[in-house]
């Protein structure tokens, strides 16, 4: 079963070609999360900073430890957009090394007439067994 399905694939191997670059290509784009990134790291390096002028302003205690925890509450959900953002940049890299690989996989494959392990190990990432 797995033969006839590869070979079925093998014979459309130049469209299946053409798609995985077309999706590379949108895979390894990470621009737009890098620019987040930055605009996250400027805004957590401004909130640094006016933690910084508060602690030379002249606010009575109240005003002072309230604005404290409005600022530590922004600092704290920055760190945690940036951590997501990075993880989301780190998957996009491994979504793209992945297809990077299959490509290279199947690029100088022909069809096969026995089943190999290793062909089965490339292009099968999991197998549900009902």
């Amino acid at each position: 079963m797995f033969v006839r399905a590869y070979n079925k694939m093998i014979a459309s191997k130049k469209e299946i070609l053409t798609n995985l670059n077309v999706a590379l290509n949108e895979a390894i784009d990470t621009s737009s999360i890098d620019k987040e990134i930055e605009n996250t790291k400027e805004e957590i390096d401004k909130v640094a900073k006016e933690v910084e002028e508060l602690i030379y302003a002249n606010l009575d205690k109240n005003d002072e430890d309230k604005r404290q925890a409005e600022l530590e509450n922004k600092y704290d959900e920055l760190v945690k957009k940036l951590k997501d953002l990075k993880h989301d940049k780190a998957c996009l890299e491994d979504k793209a090394n992945k297809i990077k690989s299959f490509i290279s996989s199947i690029k100088d494959k022909d069809v096969i007439t026995d089943f190999n392990e290793e062909t089965f190990n490339i292009m099968i990432d999991k197998a549900i067994v009902n």
